[in-house]
């Protein structure tokens, strides 16, 4: 069969319900519009199938207009942004962007999210995480650390700018953005979006992209996050949060991955990520290995922690002073989706690095 003789359309929904990152997607089809020539990006439907068929074509590839494993794997060799991308052009430390009017802040993330393809959440009382590695919250300025350059310049071995287990654990920003009666809203917490935690089998650093997410359960047996939960139930959280309290173990409310995961994992007894990681998990995403790429085995959840530190094999951390305004937020307004379309809209998740925004 040509590549002429395939259904796009029913290609576009088997490509949709394998669920690939929509940041990732969106860069493909940009891409190959300007691979072939085209005034305008398909950036998703029968379009990009057809494109993805074509590309198969010139790379020898049986045409299915999907991105499955061989696909995958020619795309990135073919596009060296399709493949993991951690560190931006922009790594002088210094004031990324200060703000006036929560509006202000609204538009320039939305900016910035999607020039870095990412789909930006607008409908009425949908909600928007914008996750910042390597950045500093300063009242209403967000300065970038000189993390990300220190990362750059260092040799294997010392790549503390993706790992949780450094001085200044709360180096990241994490920003909910929303609208509601036609206002723009923004709030920035302080968080941890790295590990800080070694797990045997390899510690899981989320990919930068965007994720779907939704309310669900996140328990802790770590000592520090128990006792962290418990205080702040008494003083700022709702105490039915609270969904398990068994004494060594706790559950409460968080946010957790409702579409496939993708991460990099740090081999050995270290947190630090070599070239041959990430070339590891770059060939894990296209063949969908399980370690690497599924909500319901890697479970990166969003959620609390300990007062004054990370508590994560790779989860993304809420201060717990601020988990309250957050998750307050959240729920206040799931409930008003519920009432304007009848379910619940999916909390999309959008994490980079600082070295990424303008």
């Amino acid at each position: 069969m040509g590549w002429k003789d395939i259904d796009f359309a029913e290609a576009a929904q088997i490509q949709q319900r394998l669920g690939l990152r929509i940041d990732w997607m969106r860069r493909l089809g940009r891409l190959l519009s300007e691979s072939f020539g085209r005034k305008c990006d398909v950036a998703s439907g029968a379009g990009l199938a057809r494109a993805i068929a074509e590309f198969e074509c010139e790379m020898g590839i049986e045409p299915t207009g999907i991105v499955a494993c061989a696909t995958r794997k020619a795309l990135i060799a073919q596009f060296e942004s399709l493949g993991v991308r951690w560190i931006g052009p922009n790594l002088e430390p210094g004031v990324l962007f200060s703000w006036q009017t929560e509006a202000t802040l609204y538009e320039r993330y939305c900016e910035n999210v999607e020039r870095l393809d990412g789909a930006w959440m607008r409908r009425d009382y949908a909600l928007q995480l914008v996750g910042l590695r390597g950045v500093r919250l300063r009242s209403r300025c967000l300065e970038r650390t000189d993390s990300a350059m220190r990362f750059a310049q260092s040799a294997y071995g010392d790549r503390q700018h993706l790992s949780a287990d450094k001085p200044d654990y709360f180096d990241s920003a994490m920003g909910l953005f929303w609208v509601e009666d036609g206002v723009k809203h923004a709030q920035l917490y302080r968080c941890v979006v790295n590990p800080a935690s070694v797990w045997a089998q390899g510690t899981a650093h989320l990919n930068n992209g965007q994720y779907a997410y939704g309310v669900g359960r996140h328990r802790t047996r770590d000592s520090a996050h128990i006792d962290a939960v418990r205080r702040y139930a008494d003083i700022s959280w709702d105490k039915s949060w609270i969904y398990d309290d068994s004494g060594d173990s706790v559950q409460y409310i968080a946010l957790v991955g409702t579409s496939p995961i993708e991460v990099v994992r740090s081999t050995g007894a270290s947190l630090d990520v070599s070239d041959a990681d990430i070339a590891r998990a770059e060939s894990a995403f296209a063949d969908r290995t399980p370690e690497y790429v599924d909500a319901q085995k890697i479970r990166i959840n969003i959620h609390s922690c300990a007062e004054n530190k990370p508590s994560s094999l790779g989860c993304q951390n809420i201060a717990p002073e601020d988990y309250a305004s957050l998750m307050s937020t959240i729920l206040r307004l799931t409930e008003l989706q519920k009432r304007r379309y009848g379910f619940e809209l999916p909390i999309e998740y959008f994490l980079s690095d600082g070295s990424w925004f303008e």
